[in-house]
């Protein structure tokens, strides 16, 4: 990819690791802020226990109050 194309959308999978999310997102955003990148990051949890999809949705409404840019959270109940 050329230097001066923009990415517009990120997606990440996770299932059952909120935690492991937590840290993907730290390093990605430090990594698109780094670079004056400000995509959409859409996140798809395709977690079975409900209290994992439940911390991961607040995991991405802590990130995406203080990233500049859109994250978005979609877990098994949104896709039905």
């Amino acid at each position: 990819m050329p230097p001066s194309e923009k990415i517009t959308t990120v997606c990440m999978a996770t299932c059952n690791r909120p935690e492991s999310l937590r840290s993907a997102l730290t390093g990605l955003i430090g990594n698109l802020n780094a670079y004056s990148r400000t995509p959409r990051i859409l996140i798809i949890d395709d977690s079975e226990n409900s209290e994992n999809a439940l911390v991961t949705k607040e995991i991405c409404l802590s990130f995406a109050k203080e990233y500049k840019g859109t994250i978005e959270c979609m877990d098994r109940k949104d896709r039905e």
